[in-house]
């Protein structure tokens, strides 16, 4: 998935950063047996990369990163693709206007942009790709399988 960051607030210079689930672990503690669930502790490892602007006079790492995480039912499943995968081309069946979709590789680079929802992917190199779709009320996003 993607997150919008604000890189240059003053510019509003707004930019998409790809962001890779890496691995999730749990463990779960339990009070008698498996019935009683006591506390459910979920680990999740990503990846992100992303552009600093401004001096930088330390190399700093973030070792914890606080996030408010939602989810908003209007986004759910208001697009889709098909085939899927495929090796030619995608359709794209989305039920309200949009200005833009982009195609994005794993490095988080666009690769494709198409103002149609029938999109030539010949060119594109086997992998999983993010499609990214912006509209009126924001940008959503969904995976496709290019073979």
């Amino acid at each position: 998935f993607t997150v919008s960051a604000s890189m240059v607030p003053d510019l509003g210079f707004i930019k998409d950063i790809p962001v890779v689930l890496n691995t999730i672990t749990n463990n779960i503690e339990y009070e008698g047996n498996y019935d009683s669930v006591r506390y459910v502790y979920w680990t999740l490892n990503f990846t992100m990369k992303l552009h600093y602007y401004g001096p930088i006079t330390t190399p700093k790492i973030i070792r914890t990163v606080y996030a408010n995480i939602h989810n908003e039912v209007a986004n759910q499943n208001i697009f889709s693709i098909y085939p899927n995968p495929s090796s030619s081309t995608i359709n794209i069946d989305y039920n309200e206007h949009f200005s833009t979709i982009r195609i994005i590789d794993i490095q988080g680079k666009v690769v494709l942009q198409s103002k149609q929802k029938t999109i030539d992917i010949n060119s594109l190199e086997n992998g999983i790709y993010v499609i990214q779709i912006e509209t009126e009320n924001g940008v959503v996003n969904s995976k496709f399988v290019k073979q």
